[in-house]
């Protein structure tokens, strides 16, 4: 029972140790001279789950990697991000907001208690006001959209009231 115990654990340590590698490797991965029009260009990346996506939003903002953020989004997401957090493009978008960011650990990690997310078909609502933040602003309202392969974009934002009261 304790050899079963024993492998087991060894291999759950080793497919999560396979996934840190995985994903930091993905994500690292900066060598895209891009298009010569302001840096690197990144390729949109989807999430299985609308909460991952919206992590993957508030960690990329936490340590500035404005591309990557960016590639979250699907085009009008992207725009619509961009424009209810203050203007210009989503790199200055999260540019902006990661010169807010006070505590990069805790923003980079924010709570979803339940009724933060919200999935109703192949659409999902992920509502900061309803989420634990730490460490700096909040990003508003996602919208995500389930797309054929059952991975989710973030097809749009909704801006939500700074202090997160309505009225």
């Amino acid at each position: 029972m304790a050899k079963k115990r024993s492998r087991r654990s060894l291999w759950l340590f080793l497919g999560g140790f396979l996934l840190v590698v995985g994903g930091y490797w993905y994500f690292s991965d900066d060598s895209d001279p891009g298009t010569g029009q302001g840096g690197p260009t990144y390729s949109p990346v989807y999430w299985s789950t609308p909460k991952e996506a919206v992590i993957a939003v508030y960690q990329f903002t936490a340590h500035g990697d404005a591309g990557k953020a960016c590639a979250l989004f699907s085009p009008e997401g992207r725009d619509a991000f961009a424009r209810n957090s203050g203007g210009g493009d989503c790199q200055q978008a999260v540019q902006r907001l990661n010169g807010r960011v006070t505590n990069r650990s805790s923003y980079a990690n924010p709570g979803f208690p339940e009724g933060a997310v919200t999935v109703r078909g192949d659409r999902a609502e992920v509502r900061s006001c309803q989420m634990t933040v730490d460490g700096g602003q909040r990003l508003g309202a996602f919208v995500l959209s389930r797309l054929p392969n059952g991975t989710w974009a973030i097809s749009g934002h909704e801006a939500e009231p700074a202090d997160c009261r309505t009225g």
